[in-house]
């Protein structure tokens, strides 16, 4: 039995050594490594409130060994690393192709996930199809494609939530520029702020159609995505916090724009203003409300959970 034992370490071993001396196969751990490392430090200097929700982060959906292989320790350099040994990870694919697991579709979302993380949505959009198509059509699937194949359908959703977040931010900063000098304008310019902000809003948020809005169309592709791991997996934890931070970004715009007619002496009973307003409130809480109860029935505790208590309390 001893020896048997010993045999089999011995085959375990040849098999790590050959796995590590394949360059593409070790330029692919490389880079997911580089990447974990990446988005741990980035979710630490924003704070991290995910940490404050015990909810699933990037980085623990995408681990790598500690301490990773690095020349700097910024979070962009890291990702840039993880950018250089994809790049040759992927300049011989045939061995991706015939490792064990066929990790070629998994070495290009982890190449659509650095373009998007080094700040260049449209090349990691045309990556995320690539990576679908690879996932799709794979015959050796690896244990992380049902990961993978969730994370590339949702990419484009992501993107569109942190672009409609860049959006409310800007939209701040100009109602608040343009409020400074209410008490001068006129009627029709009062309205005319108000206009402006509404077409944002129904652009970047939500309009009057049920699935309209760069915000609320990214919701439902982030819901489109979840179809595709189950129940269980960690990354619907994941996906889940992504649509109650883009809730977030919905209840931020629609108060800035809530605060600015009444500014403006717009928000007056009867008014359409304020049904309008009244309105939009109505479809954030609806949807608001259904993310909760999705948050609630997924934490251990329900409404008693950390979790759950941390986004009640913003949204």
């Amino acid at each position: 039995m001893k020896n048997l034992n010993l045999s089999k370490i011995t085959l375990w071993l040849l098999i790590l050594v050959a796995f590590h001396s394949c360059g593409s196969l070790k330029y692919y751990d490389e880079a997911q490594k580089n990447f974990s490392l990446a988005a741990e430090m980035e979710m630490k200097k924003k704070g991290r409130d995910a940490l404050s929700t015990d909810l699933v982060t990037l980085e623990e959906l995408y681990p790598g060994a500690k301490p990773a292989i690095v020349k700097d320790s910024s979070v962009i350099k890291l990702y840039e690393e993880a950018s250089i040994s994809l790049g040759k990870a992927l300049s011989t694919p045939s061995k991706l192709k015939n490792a064990n697991f066929n990790l070629m579709g998994n070495a290009i979302c982890l190449q659509s996930l650095t373009a998007w993380k080094l700040g260049n949505p449209q090349e990691s959009l045309d990556k995320s199809k690539a990576a679908l198509r690879e996932l799709e059509n794979t015959k050796k699937a690896a244990p992380t494609d049902e990961r993978d194949l969730t994370m590339m359908t949702a990419l484009p959703g992501i993107i569109d939530l942190e672009m409609a977040y860049d959006s409310m931010e800007q939209l701040k900063i100009e109602l608040t520029q343009r409020l400074k000098t209410v008490q001068e304008a006129s009627p029709t310019e009062k309205q005319a702020i108000f206009d402006y902000a509404q077409a944002h809003y129904q652009q970047f948020i939500a309009s009057g159609d049920a699935e309209s809005g760069v915000l609320l169309k990214a919701i439902l592709k982030l819901e489109e995505a979840k179809t595709k791991a189950g129940s269980a997996h960690p990354i619907q934890s994941y996906l889940l916090q992504s649509q109650l931070t883009g809730m977030n970004t919905w209840a931020i715009e629609l108060s800035e724009i809530d605060n600015a007619a009444r500014v403006l002496g717009l928000r007056v009973a009867g008014s359409a203003t304020k049904t309008w307003l009244e309105d939009q409130r109505k479809a954030y809480k609806s949807i608001r409300d259904a993310h909760l109860l999705t948050l609630e029935k997924m934490r251990p505790n329900g409404k008693a959970d950390p979790a759950y208590k941390f986004w009640k309390k913003r949204l």
